[in-house]
């Protein structure tokens, strides 16, 4: 298997970039008009898409939230499940 990373770095990309619909409830509005919110908001999953660059490529993400194109990383192999965990003996 294979992990991407930031090119030149240890970068980990972690996920895709997605866009959804979401409800955020409201309470009312206040005199001025301002929507005054109940703080829950109601995610409309099945209607999940990732997002894409003008030219169609998907939008990867680091931990802190940047944002890379498929030109910006690279893949690299990552070691068997017993690597990864320490097993003793791997």
């Amino acid at each position: 298997m294979k992990q991407a990373y930031v090119k030149g770095t240890n970068t980990v990309i972690v996920g895709t970039l997605e866009a959804l619909t979401a409800v955020s409830i409201l309470n009312g509005f206040d005199d001025s008009g301002e929507p005054q919110y109940a703080g829950d908001t109601e995610v409309h999953w099945n209607e999940q898409k990732s997002v894409r660059t003008a030219a169609g490529g998907l939008i990867y993400v680091d931990d802190d939230g940047t944002q890379y194109t498929i030109e910006q990383i690279e893949f690299r192999e990552v070691g068997s499940c017993d690597e990864d965990v320490g097993t003793p003996g791997a």
